[in-house]
């Protein structure tokens, strides 16, 4: 709440190369000699993670790319659930009622059992894979969206980590 009011949300190009030398600062302090960064990050334990969290949501620039990247990808998955997508046998098998279960696979003890199980299988492992490739095509296909501060900060984020595990290794 801090950040969003002193820097209003980075609405003012000057406002945002403030925030950006701030997070850039936040990063070299916390997370250089941090041994475990993505729990740093992933539980939002340090000062990085929530000032980056207040920059991002308050970046229009960010929706705009997620919404473009995931929206037909996220449409995609809603739409097309008429059958769980379990690449375990044994829990798709659970995861039907009895009749609907008899219905798509036969009879438990039956040789074509096995079959439609493994040909379910197929399916659902060929159905997955369409669904990651849809997100994937979505992310490339939006990225002249992705907001350019964004885009610097985690090429710093990454040169940083780069040069911090670089340096952990020669000293071992």
């Amino acid at each position: 709440m801090l950040v969003t009011s002193v820097y209003g949300c980075a609405a003012l190009p000057a406002d945002e190369a403030l925030l950006l030398q701030l997070l850039q600062e936040l990063m070299q302090l916390q997370l250089e000699g941090c041994d475990n960064v993505r729990r740093m990050l992933q539980h939002g334990s340090c000062a990085f993670s929530r000032v980056y969290k207040a920059f991002t949501e308050g970046m229009p620039g960010a929706h705009l790319f997620l919404t473009s990247a995931l929206r037909a990808a996220l449409i995609q998955v809603l739409v097309d659930d008429d059958l769980f997508l379990d690449i375990d046998p044994g829990k798709a098998v659970v995861r039907f009622p009895p009749e609907e279960r008899l219905r798509h696979f036969g009879p438990r003890d039956s040789a074509e059992y096995s079959q439609r199980l493994g040909a379910y299988r197929t399916w659902t492992l060929d159905r997955l894979v369409r669904l990651a490739q849809g997100f994937l095509d979505g992310l490339q296909a939006s990225w002249h969206w992705f907001p350019p501060a964004l885009a610097s900060l985690v090429r710093q984020l990454h040169t940083t980590l780069h040069h911090w595990c670089a340096s952990c290794t020669q000293r071992c």
